[in-house]
Formats: C-alpha cells, sequence, structure tokens
C-alpha cells in the first residue's frame, strides 16, 4: 500500500482478509471471528487506557497528539463542536461507540486534515454520507476510512469514490449489491477494500 497510517486494527481485516484491489471478483467476509474472553481486570485495565474525550481534545490542542478514540464512550454533539478547535492538528478520529447522528456526519467534513476515520454503531443515511463527503474541501486528506455499520448504498459511494487519497475502505451490509462495487471500482486512489458480510 503506498500510504500507510499505523493504525494496526484497521490495516487488518477483522473476521477476514482484506481485499488487495486487482483484478478477479471481490468477496465479502464475516465480521463475526470470535477473541478471548476478557476478564473483569482486564477490561478494567483497558478502560484505563482510554483517556477521556476532553484530555484528548488537550492533548490534540497543545500539539502533543493528532488523534482522538472514543472506544467506549458515544461522543456528543457538543464533542462534535469542539472539534472544530483541532481541525489543523487532527489526523485521527475513531468513534467506535455511536453517538454520531446524520446532522452531525457533515461537521466532520471540517477537519481538514483528517487522513483515518473510524466510525461504528452510527448507522447514517446515503443523504447525510453524501452531505458530507461532497464538497471541494471535503475530506481531502482522508486515506482510511472504516464504516462498518452503516448502510450506505451505491448513491453514497459516489462521493467516497472520489475522494482523491483514500487508500483503503472497509464497509459492511446486506444493500452492498453489483452496482456499489462498480461505484468503488472508479476510484482512483483505493488500494485496500474490506466488504464485511452481514450477520
Amino acid at each position: 500500500m503506498a500510504d500507510q497510517v499505523d493504525h494496526t486494527s484497521d490495516r487488518q481485516a477483522i473476521g477476514g482478509s482484506a481485499t488487495e484491489l486487482g483484478p478477479g471478483p471481490l468477496a465479502a467476509s464475516p465480521d463475526t471471528a470470535p477473541g478471548p474472553i476478557a476478564s473483569p481486570q482486564q477490561n478494567s485495565s483497558q478502560e484505563s487506557r482510554h483517556p477521556s474525550f476532553e484530555t484528548q481534545l488537550a492533548a490534540v490542542q497543545a500539539g502533543q497528539a493528532d488523534a482522538i478514540q472514543l472506544v467506549d464512550q458515544p461522543i456528543t454533539e457538543t464533542q462534535v463542536h469542539q472539534l472544530h478547535s483541532v481541525s489543523l492538528q487532527l489526523r485521527d478520529l475513531i468513534l467506535d461507540a455511536g453517538g454520531l447522528s446524520d446532522p452531525l456526519l457533515p461537521l466532520l467534513a471540517q477537519l481538514s486534515e483528517l487522513e483515518h476515520l473510524r466510525i461504528r454503531e452510527s448507522p447514517l443515511s446515503d443523504a447525510a454520507i453524501q452531505a458530507a463527503f461532497t464538497g471541494e474541501n471535503a475530506f481531502q486528506q482522508l486515506r482510511i476510512l472504516n464504516i462498518p455499520q452503516t448502510p450506505i448504498t451505491a448513491a453514497g459511494l459516489v462521493p467516497i469514490a472520489a475522494l482523491p487519497k483514500l487508500s483503503q475502505l472497509r464497509l459492511g451490509g446486506s444493500q452492498l449489491d453489483d452496482a456499489a462495487v462498480q461505484v468503488i471500482a472508479k476510484s482512483g486512489s483505493l488500494r485496500s477494500l474490506h466488504l464485511i458480510s452481514p450477520n
């Protein structure tokens, strides 16, 4: 892959191998691979490794970090608006616990230097995705996009496929049909595609 961002969890497919784009059909893989069961002590230790949104935001504002990860707390509307204060510094945004709604998604397009975006537990619509990803300056630096629980269709994929630097894309859902794959194939920068089959 020409562009590398150090996020192993997204570079390595969960529940299957990512598909390197090239000749041949694209195969979906399940996102249900079993993993080890963590003990209460391990869970407590894992939670302690994830600082609060406020702590992470302050670190980015101070130039001490360029990533914000919300692993076990949904993002709030207030927090989405606060991200604008680091629009030039933020490179990685991980939203694993939901909280992002259709009206809030377009606000992320103002994060002009964002390279890696992962959104889980937020069933965003095609209309919201089109509003967020359409625009001359929207997500122009984005290299990795991971939206496994978004019911996106071919219509929503059109502006995503046009992103100039997108090299890795991860999608899921039964709505990903041949039309969606044809849209993705128009991307001039994509190097890795992971399609997650529905449960």
